[in-house]
């Protein structure tokens, strides 16, 4: 496999995303939430997710980020499809 490529529904994608920083936020009680999700081809290896919390302890941090990311990965319209070598750059 040489990586996903990922498509969304942007509108609905960037709401969602903002909905479950706000809540992490605010449940977590943390002082920054940065929270970004890769679109287009992305290479076997690299990442394709990106949060960055801030709290003044290390466990609220932590327990927010898994809230985060099974949030995400239940509620934000965005798809992944396997790209192979043989697919000759199908759908980058």
């Amino acid at each position: 496999m040489q990586g996903l490529a990922y498509t969304s529904y942007d509108p609905m994608a960037g709401r969602e995303l903002r909905r479950i920083a706000e809540r992490a936020a605010d449940e977590h009680t943390l002082l920054r939430v940065r929270l970004m999700h890769s679109r287009g081809f992305v290479a076997a290896g690299e990442a394709s997710l990106w949060v960055a919390v801030t709290a003044e302890h290390r466990k609220p941090a932590l327990a927010a980020m898994d809230q985060i990311i099974d949030e995400l990965k239940r509620d934000v319209p965005i798809w992944k499809k396997p790209v192979f070598a043989d697919d000759h750059g199908a759908d980058r």
